[in-house]
């Protein structure tokens, strides 16, 4: 009898230990944080100039063509209101490595062709960023849009005499969370509208 009973307890033990190891595992294999976009490019639409007489118009001497960079704030929270995280502790920060500008024309998948001439004029991207979101806290990082290469030839050079583009881009943000290793993906979009548009006279 005494066997028996030991021999049941034993079991007992190793069943309860091998549940404890399983629920463990499951619970620090999940995602702790949701991060959000707070803020892009002010929660505005992207007013794309091509050519900036830099308020001086009889002297072309300072002259420019603009680079889109905007401002993206992202958010970070614990996914249950629950958990007790810390910025320095365990599953407390996000990191993000990578964004993707997608220019969407509803035609082409690989950019966005503005004129209609069958040539993408705004082509996708991916490019390295590197921005650390701790819990309870929020960041902001700065990225690229539109260059200003693509602004220095038709069709959109042929805006500084007159004329607008529409144009929208699908915004995507590839994150890390730093501990477990979870991926995130965000998505946001942009309305953007490209032209000449006015500066102010000194």
């Amino acid at each position: 009898m005494r066997t028996l009973l030991r021999l049941s307890l034993a079991v007992a033990v190793v069943a309860a230990v091998g549940i404890g190891i399983v629920g463990c595992t499951e619970e620090e294999d999940a995602s702790r944080i949701v991060v959000d976009i707070t803020n892009l490019n002010s929660n505005s639409p992207l007013f794309s100039d091509v050519f900036n007489q830099n308020n001086t118009p009889t002297n072309p001497d300072d002259d420019f063509i603009p680079i889109d960079v905007v401002p993206v704030t992202f958010q970070a929270r614990p996914h249950d209101s629950a958990l007790t995280l810390s910025p320095n502790g365990p599953f407390g920060s996000v990191r993000f490595t990578k964004y993707r500008v997608e220019f969407t024309d509803g035609i082409h998948s690989g950019g966005a062709d503005l004129d209609g001439d069958g040539t993408l004029d705004l082509k996708n991207f991916d490019a390295p960023m590197n921005l650390v979101v701790d819990v309870n806290d929020e960041a902001t990082a700065f990225i690229l849009i539109i260059g200003g290469g693509v602004k220095s030839v038709s069709p959109l050079s042929d805006l500084r005499s007159g004329g607008e583009y529409d144009a929208n881009a699908r915004l995507t943000f590839f994150g890390q969370e730093e501990t477990s290793g979870d991926h995130l993906t965000l998505n946001r979009g942009l309305t953007i509208r490209i032209a000449n548009f006015g500066d102010t006279k000194k």
